[in-house]
């Protein structure tokens, strides 16, 4: 399996990210969270053409650069530092780092992740992502490309100077495409299953308060697929299934059906730095 996916990396990145939205979206769709109250019509064509577009790029841009990008920063590493890629100086089988390379990727991912919400060049970016005024399994690829890029080329040269193993960097996306899709689905576990599971993964309970338009819920609950970082850095919130149904989804701005069209979502980092001018030059002027 490990060397079919080394192999194929590219059909299994492609037709995971198809595979895993429709299972999340027929998964809402028997627990009946999906339909007219989401605006598929208004929503789905501009995340889904988010999805295609990152994809393709993940796949025949980004992967191809990455790879002796992060092999040349490497080798540089490892011949100035001693103590650099400690997970790729061993003989034993890969599967021994599995768990501390997953490990090493989710830490990477949620510290760029509170960058993304902390600095305003970043957030523009990262907002593309919040615009959404709901959430479904098209809702965890809608993100911009340059944010892609960007998180691209500042996550790599960490991993490289963890030196995590190529097999758990190819097992990775895979456990990721599917966790993703989970834990935007519109589908809320009962209270009692996610307070279980959201003390190591991010539940669609847990994460749906990332996705909440109030600033302070925004900014919490930054694990991708696991939570164990933002109970360890005290970025955690939780709010009851109940709580969650009636409070509002998205952005306080950016909120109108055509913020939705694929054009709109492009530009959207402009209209976001836009906005943010406007707002700091009213608080200055109050």
């Amino acid at each position: 399996m490990s060397d079919f996916l080394f192999h194929n990396s590219k059909l299994v990145i492609i037709a995971g990210t198809i595979i895993s939205m429709m299972l999340f979206l027929l998964w809402d769709d028997i627990n009946k969270r999906s339909g007219s109250s989401q605006n598929i019509q208004q929503r789905w064509p501009g995340n889904l053409f988010l999805a295609t577009l990152n994809t393709l790029l993940v796949v025949y841009a980004l992967e191809p650069v990455l790879l002796p990008f992060s092999q040349a920063i490497g080798q540089w590493l490892q011949e100035a530092f001693s103590w650099a890629a400690p997970l790729s100086k061993t003989d034993r089988h890969w599967i021994y780092y599995f768990i501390p390379g997953v490990l090493a990727y989710e830490l990477i991912d949620y510290m760029l992740h509170r960058f993304a919400h902390r600095i305003p060049l970043l957030w523009r970016l990262h907002a593309t992502h919040h615009s959404d005024t709901r959430i479904d399994a098209t809702t965890a690829h809608r993100h911009h490309p340059l944010e892609l890029i960007v998180n691209s080329f500042l996550g790599a040269p960490f991993m490289v100077i963890i030196g995590v193993p190529i097999m758990v960097a190819v097992w990775h996306p895979v456990i990721r495409m599917l966790l993703i899709a989970f834990n935007h689905s519109n589908t809320l576990l009962p209270d009692w299953l996610d307070k279980i599971l959201a003390t190591v993964i991010a539940t669609p309970n847990f994460h749906r308060v990332h996705h909440l338009s109030e600033r302070h819920y925004t900014d919490s609950n930054y694990g991708t697929i696991l939570s164990i970082y933002d109970h360890l850095f005290r970025t955690a919130k939780r709010l009851p299934k109940d709580d969650l149904d009636e409070r509002q989804l998205g952005l306080e701005y950016l909120r109108a059906p055509e913020e939705n069209q694929a054009s709109r979502l492009l530009m959207s980092p402009v209209s976001t730095a836009f906005i943010s001018s406007v707002r700091v030059q009213n608080n200055n002027n109050n």
